[in-house]
């Protein structure tokens, strides 16, 4: 028989074996040792070998976890995914592996766990985790500076776009990296951030809500990081009191985009009323950092860190401008008006459609691209055919890089009416194409897109700013030699002021203002934070109840009433988690 551990991690768990016949090839035990190809569970089994001697075994537990084809960068991950799935859930089924499974066949039959010392181990009758099951630093520390970065999820957006450059930025210069994604959702990004690191956490994955708080003490203790990085995740900050008791010479920073509506200031609002708990603010924008200062931040500890396009590849070109315009039909004289973004209120689309509307009764001639979906996106098909616009605006979906870079390169203007900006991201990469900018005033967009490279308009009602933008839109496309020159100034504001190598020079700069990690004594006896387990609890609750019945309704085009079903389910939860009284101040609220 071989058996394949993983060192002191299996050792200090004596729950846990993977094991295998003994005449399996190095391939197949490499298998099984890697059984969490997605990090999913639905795809995870318990396992027991029939006619396996236990005094062949180093440790008590007989559960095998098996999954084929799964990658081996992520075996380590495995095996402590593995672990925490044990402890978090106290009754498991298992499965009997027949003969034929060496044959790549699994024929397996559902049962219960015997009784005896081993089954009622692993049916939960055993005493819960303890601090000699997961001692501290029982993975040894690797070289070099070590990141802990908390994030809600691993979705295409703004935010995670931000994590991973950071990430990219950090992979460079040596760090390690360990990410933990705290929400239920669907994770799209997570390939991303797999090729990055394998030390990727989806929580829901495969732990229990009331165990989090545990795990993320348990990731600190083994990797023992150098720097917390605390990125739009609530949890992060209802955990954030227990982290800087129980660990208080980790130097903790968040790094923040945008103020919003809810909870008086969203994540930002949540960070000022932290302050005190962190070492540093990392903001997006000069805007978000008086905002913060407003409200009694210390101005020493709020850091501006503006974003970058890389111009090696976000460029003007000539070539690929004509080539797109003749597989699009688009004469090579004619204005090209582009929108890029998910197709969500915060941007708006509504009044994109309302504003080319006005533009077009101008009698103004120009082709619009909308590239992106969203919740929004059958309601803006119904704006554009109000407005009669639909022989004009192309919606033509999500894009992935090569093909935006493409689309904005046979452009001309980028149009943003968003109701709320750090400094869009996009607005990076439109610029460094060679597109005049017209968007809305808000956030840091002042920051970045002068007088010289476009025009920004003012929040006002919605129909007056229709005609704003309309005007400003007009204005343009009557100029032909203004918006050449205002093309080329963004261009070249971006080449010299917002670049990748500025980028991480400034990044290295707020490094070095982070405090020193200084190697300190635990204190096991900080309280646990049970608020931090209950939001979580009732997040995963509601995610999984809305994302049934979003596919069992095949309401999926319908985004106004899948939003309705997901308030509604989060409802329910935070009704069985916080009471009637909390869930009637929550909606007076807001």
């Amino acid at each position: 028989m071989k058996v394949l551990s993983r060192g002191p991690v299996a050792d200090a768990v004596p729950l846990l074996s993977i094991l295998t016949a003994c005449d399996c090839s190095v391939e197949e035990l490499e298998r099984i040792a890697a059984f969490l190809e997605t990090q999913t569970l639905k795809r995870w089994r318990w396992i027991h070998c029939p006619g396996v001697d236990s005094d062949c075994l180093p440790v008590e537990g007989m559960a095998v976890l098996y999954l084929p084809r799964a990658p081996a960068a992520l075996r380590a991950t495995a095996l402590e995914e593995a672990i925490w799935f044990l402890l978090s859930r106290p009754t498991l089924p298992w499965v009997e592996l027949r003969e034929d499974a060496r044959r790549g066949d699994l024929f397996v039959s559902r049962r219960s766990l015997p009784e005896g010392r081993i089954g009622a181990r692993l049916n939960g009758r055993r005493q819960p985790c303890s601090s000699a099951m997961l001692a501290p630093g029982s993975l040894p520390k690797a070289p070099g500076k070590r990141l802990l970065l908390l994030a809600p999820w691993l979705e295409p957006g703004g935010a995670d776009r931000c994590n991973l450059d950071m990430l990219r930025a950090w992979a460079r210069e040596g760090w390690m990296l360990t990410v933990v994604a705290s929400l239920a959702a669907e994770h799209r990004w997570r390939d991303r951030f797999t090729a990055l690191t394998a030390d990727v956490w989806v929580l829901p994955d495969f732990l229990a809500a009331e165990k989090a708080c545990a795990f993320l003490a348990y990731l600190v203790d083994s990797r023992q990081p150098d720097l917390m990085l605390l990125s739009n995740s609530a949890f992060a900050y209802d955990v954030l009191g227990y982290v800087r008791t129980r660990y208080p010479g980790l130097p903790v920073v968040d790094l923040n985009h945008m103020e919003e509506g809810w909870d008086d200031g969203g994540h930002p609002g949540r960070a000022a009323r932290c302050t005190a708990l962190l070492d540093r603010h990392w903001v997006v924008s000069g805007h978000l950092r008086h905002w913060l200062l407003d409200r009694g931040v210390e101005a020493s500890k709020v850091e501006v860190l503006h974003w970058f396009a890389d111009v090696d590849s976000w460029k003007p070109d000539s070539l690929t401008r004509a080539k797109v315009r003749a597989r699009l039909g688009i004469a090579p004289q004619c204005v090209v008006i582009a929108y890029a973004g998910r197709l969500c209120a915060q941007k708006r689309p509504e009044l994109f459609a309302a504003s080319l509307g006005e533009l077009a009764r101008r009698g103004s001639d120009f082709v619009a691209l909308v590239l992106g979906d969203g919740e929004l996106a059958g309601e803006l098909r119904n704006d554009l055919r109000r407005h009669g616009l639909a022989g004009r605006v192309r919606m033509l979906g999500w894009q992935d890089e090569a093909a935006l870079r493409e689309l904005f390169q046979a452009s001309d203007i980028f149009f943003l009416p968003s109701a709320g900006e750090g400094i869009a991201l996009v607005l990076y990469e439109a610029m460094a194409c060679g597109m005049a900018i017209v968007a809305a005033d808000v956030g840091g967009h002042a920051e970045l897109v002068s007088a010289h490279c476009g025009f920004l308009v003012p929040r006002r009602d919605a129909e007056r700013e229709a005609r704003d933008y309309a005007a400003r839109l007009e204005s343009l496309m009557r100029e032909p030699e203004m918006l050449r020159r205002m093309g080329q100034n963004s261009a070249r504001r971006i080449r010299e002021e917002f670049t990748l190598s500025l980028f991480e020079r400034r990044l290295r700069e707020l490094l070095e203002r982070v405090p020193v990690s200084t190697p300190c004594g635990v204190c096991t006896d900080s309280p646990v934070p049970a608020l931090g387990a209950a939001r979580l609890s009732m997040q995963w609750a509601s995610y999984r109840l809305a994302n049934g019945l979003r596919c069992r309704l095949d309401i999926q085009k319908h985004g106004r009433f899948s939003r309705f079903l997901e308030r509604c389910a989060k409802g329910v939860f935070f009704l069985r988690t916080f009471g009637a009284k909390a869930l009637w101040q929550k909606i007076r609220k807001h």
